[in-house]
């Protein structure tokens, strides 16, 4: 007959890797906390941050060595006019943002000439336009800094301000361009909702939507 020694022997092993399994699962299952001011999601100083970038057609991503506003590196982004009316630049967010904070990014026209590009950005999957931030930033040629404050800016439809900690999607894309277009996108990264001393460069709170659905993308997912 076999003693309750011997089968504790027997059972400890399985429990102990049974607990495991426990604990491995339930801190994979703990939320990410969001990021906080001065988080860089990115700087494009290496080039596993491609990998989280949202390929499309018409766009050519391509990390170089010039215009950079952090680091040595920034993203050189080719908008091609095509099948594709919207091409642009988009990603998500893990983790997301503070309560109360903003986003801010460093943008690079070498362009002679001022450039409009759209934005978009989400608080939930796929929401409909009147739920979620459309509009346009006016890049001055050569460098540019923009801040999105979103204890300021609404929705168009609804009226409300995304929730920064529920961040979803980010989008910067040009409506039907006639001709490839390129621009250089640095230091992506968590800004204080309302910063001071902003640079006279910075363009703060860019100018809200005035337009249809298709100015911003609504039929394929800009």
């Amino acid at each position: 007959m076999k003693t309750a020694g011997f089968l504790l022997r027997r059972a400890w092993p399985p429990l102990l890797a049974l607990l495991a399994i426990i604990a491995i699962g339930q801190w994979f299952s703990r939320p990410i906390p969001p990021a906080r001011p001065g988080t860089v999601f990115y700087d494009f100083e290496n080039d596993s941050q491609l990998d989280h970038l949202s390929w499309n057609c018409g766009t050519v991503f391509r990390r170089v060595a010039k215009h950079a506003a952090d680091g040595r590196w920034s993203l050189e982004i080719t908008m091609y006019p095509g099948p594709n009316p919207w091409p642009g630049f988009g990603t998500g967010f893990k983790p997301t943002i503070a309560p109360g904070a903003g986003l801010e990014l460093a943008l690079f026209n070498p362009a002679a000439r001022p450039l409009r590009l759209s934005y978009r950005i989400d608080d939930r999957f796929n929401p409909p336009y009147g739920d979620r931030l459309n509009g346009r930033i006016t890049l001055a040629p050569g460098s540019n800094r923009v801040l999105f404050d979103f204890s300021r800016l609404k929705t168009p439809g609804t009226r409300r301000r995304l929730r920064p900690e529920k961040i979803y999607h980010f989008c910067l894309f040009l409506h039907h361009p006639d001709k490839a277009t390129v621009i250089y996108l640095d230091h992506l990264a968590v800004a204080a909702g309302s910063a001071p001393n902003i640079p006279e460069t910075t363009t703060i709170n860019p100018s809200p939507a005035k337009r249809g659905p298709t100015d911003t993308g609504e039929k394929n997912g800009h």
